[in-house]
């Protein structure tokens, strides 16, 4: 290495395990090099802290500061940052939690990601009024780039709502297991809890499902008759709520 990457090389070693070799490198008197290079140590977590404190809010309140700032410590000593940006670091801090408090983590994180997903073009009725009938069974339909899905058992949902509005958490318990659809609409990230049929759909649609093949699926449960009711009332609400992407 370059003289200059192993300098770069010594202070990363400091700031992650408190690793000596740097020191013979800074100016000063004994203490004054533990200060100096205190400082960087310092700005490492504190910003790293920062950025969790953002990406989590409801987390945080729920937690307390203080159990907060100890849960994101350990995160901080035992995820260091792999990506460029910032915005990115903490995705995996659930794994720091339990019950509850983990599916938060993960709720909070996924709602960030959907807001800043890709921008997607939504298909409207109007694209569809210009299919022939004989095109429909072939149909191809294309989730919504920014569609996102979570399935919890706690009610951390419920806990992300109140905080939202400003109301007391209600406490942790665990309720039926729910299935939610995620997604953005312009600027405005969206969810509803979804039956799990529904789900399937969905995910038979992202692995390039055609609409007969949707149909068919239905019709394993119900008379053909009622299965194309059910996907044409599906696909309704899907092109209402903004879930399919154009270009399908």
């Amino acid at each position: 290495m370059t003289h200059l990457a192993t300098l770069q090389a010594q202070i990363q070693q400091r700031v992650l395990r408190g690793d000596t070799a740097i020191e013979p490198q800074v100016a000063g008197r004994a203490q004054d090099v533990a200060l100096r290079l205190g400082i960087y140590e310092h700005a490492y977590r504190a910003r790293l802290k920062e950025a969790l404190g953002m990406a989590y809010p409801v987390l945080r309140e729920c937690l307390g500061r203080d159990a907060f700032d100890a849960v994101a410590t350990a995160y901080i000593d035992s995820a260091p940052p792999t990506h460029r940006s910032i915005r990115w670091y903490g995705a995996a801090l659930h794994r720091e939690l339990r019950g509850m408090h983990a599916e938060l983590a993960r709720w909070e994180w996924l709602l960030g990601e959907v807001f800043d997903a890709a921008d997607d073009r939504a298909l409207t009725e109007a694209d569809l009024a210009r299919l022939a009938p004989t095109d429909w069974p072939a149909l191809r339909l294309r989730l919504h780039r920014t569609v996102r899905f979570c399935e919890t058992t706690t009610n951390a949902v419920a806990c992300w709502q109140a905080a939202a509005a400003l109301v007391p958490l209600p406490p942790p318990r665990d309720p039926e297991r729910l299935w939610w659809v995620v997604w953005r609409r312009d600027v405005s990230t969206r969810f509803r809890s979804t039956p799990l049929d529904e789900v399937r759909a969905f995910m038979r649609l992202g692995a390039g499902a055609t609409f007969a093949d949707l149909c068919a699926d239905l019709a394993r449960d119900m008379t053909g008759r009622e299965a194309a009711m059910r996907a044409a009332t599906w696909l309704k609400r899907w092109i209402g709520e903004g879930l399919i992407g154009r270009g399908c």
